[in-house]
């Protein structure tokens, strides 16, 4: 799914998915910088294991809290199986459309894809999350 044009997403999707600059951490890590003005530490993995990416995403999480409901921008924790090993940020629904998950994986790069859809990739929503330090408006 692509982003109306004049959306902050549209900035964001068709990077290509690079090894600590374009992975699923460092694509989220970017967008909260740039997009909402918050600095998020990066987490040292081999982004092409998703061991290694649950094993850094569980020691990043200390300091998240469940989002429920999730706010424009919160992050997306996904799993393939049973572990967590993916991160994207949520995007609010339209009108009548389902919420959507900005993220990036390996063939592809950054892609928005509707909650609904993330199956068809092999994942699934573990959990929204919001850093404690972060307000909602």
């Amino acid at each position: 799914m692509t982003a109306a044009a004049g959306h902050w997403t549209a900035r964001w999707i068709g990077r290509p998915w690079v090894p600590g600059t374009g992975d699923c951490w460092s694509l989220a890590r970017a967008v909260w910088a740039a997009e909402f003005g918050r600095v998020v530490p990066p987490v040292p993995v081999d982004p092409s294991s998703w061991r290694a990416g649950a094993r850094a995403i569980a020691a990043a999480l200390p300091d998240w809290l469940p989002a429920d409901p999730p706010a424009e921008g919160d992050g997306v924790l996904m799993a393939q199986g049973r572990h967590p090993c993916h991160i994207g940020l949520w995007v609010a629904p339209a009108p009548g459309q389902p919420g959507r998950v900005l993220h990036s994986i390996e063939r592809a790069g950054a892609i928005c894809t509707p909650v609904d859809r993330l199956g068809l990739l092999g994942y699934r929503v573990v959990n929204c999350l919001r850093h404690r330090d972060w307000v909602v408006p």
